[in-house]
């Protein structure tokens, strides 16, 4: 960051501003599959999670990612959730610096996770097999 100062004798000087510390104030958390906070996955599958850091100009933008449920999901230092159990997790994501800064998404991973037309082509097959 530079300050461009105005001297009374003369020009415009520049004076930087190098030490200047920008506090993290918020974290956002998104990703496929995510809405809100909750979220759903089938056994077997990764999930990317995006971290979004506030302030954009934040000093140390760094965060952890932890999993409170490694027997349901594991999540790697870049954010990358692996669904390995059914169950419910809680992936937090905190700032390094702040760990009063954070988000949680909870996670529910089931066997196999069926979208809307799977569940309607399960439902019409179940139908004609009662006929």
């Amino acid at each position: 960051m530079t300050a461009n100062l105005i001297s009374a004798c003369g020009p415009f000087i520049e004076n930087p501003v190098d030490d200047m510390d920008v506090a993290v104030t918020g974290i956002t958390i998104t990703g496929p599959s995510i809405h809100g906070d909750v979220g759903s996955m089938a056994i077997g599958s990764t999930l990317q999670l995006t971290v979004t850091v506030a302030p954009a100009n934040a000093t140390d933008p760094s965060v952890i990612f932890i999993s409170d449920n490694n027997d349901v999901a594991t999540v790697t230092v870049d954010g990358i959730v692996t669904a390995v159990g059914e169950g419910t997790v809680t992936i937090t994501v905190k700032s390094i610096n702040n760990a009063e800064i954070g988000q949680t998404i909870t996670l529910t991973v089931a066997d196999e996770i069926l979208g809307v037309n799977d569940a309607i082509d399960q439902a019409e097959a179940e139908i004609r097999k009662r006929k």
